[in-house]
């Protein structure tokens, strides 16, 4: 009998868990995923660049957005000889990763390259330029 009882408490848990778990999305290694993401520019994957958006972004103007950094990247910075920094700032209350390396062909100081994400950690953003024009961050 107690077989009996005990099957709906385990099977309302087993739900309960679920549910919980389909609302809290998993941890996300920020430091990878903003690296991997940097890579696939750097290999011009801009199909798994457009993928990293938020679906409704995924259009062929976000392609060719990322298609013309990508060009800008490879012909005025040539290839990243040194990271100089990576670090996450906020910038219109947006987490952004930023990358601060030395070029090939851009050699009078470094060049970022900034990935601006949402809170799913989905990519809304890029920007691309010397680090002394970066925009400023939020104030604390």
């Amino acid at each position: 009998m107690a077989h009996r009882t005990a099957a709906p408490a385990l099977l309302c848990l087993a739900l309960s868990a679920s549910a919980i778990s389909a609302q809290s999305p998993p941890a996300v290694d920020s430091l990878a995923l903003s690296r991997k993401w940097t890579e696939w520019l750097f290999e011009g994957k801009i199909d798994s660049l457009v993928a990293a958006h938020p679906a409704a972004d995924r259009t062929a103007k976000t392609r060719e957005s990322l298609t013309e950094t990508y060009n800008t990247l490879t012909t005025r910075g040539g290839t990243e000889l040194t990271l100089v920094e990576e670090k996450f700032i906020k910038r219109n209350g947006n987490t952004q990763y930023w990358r601060a390396g030395r070029y090939s062909a851009f050699l009078r100081e470094p060049l970022v390259l900034r990935w601006a994400v949402n809170k799913q950690w989905e990519i809304i953003g890029i920007g691309l330029g010397p680090l002394s024009s970066a925009p400023p961050a939020d104030k604390p």
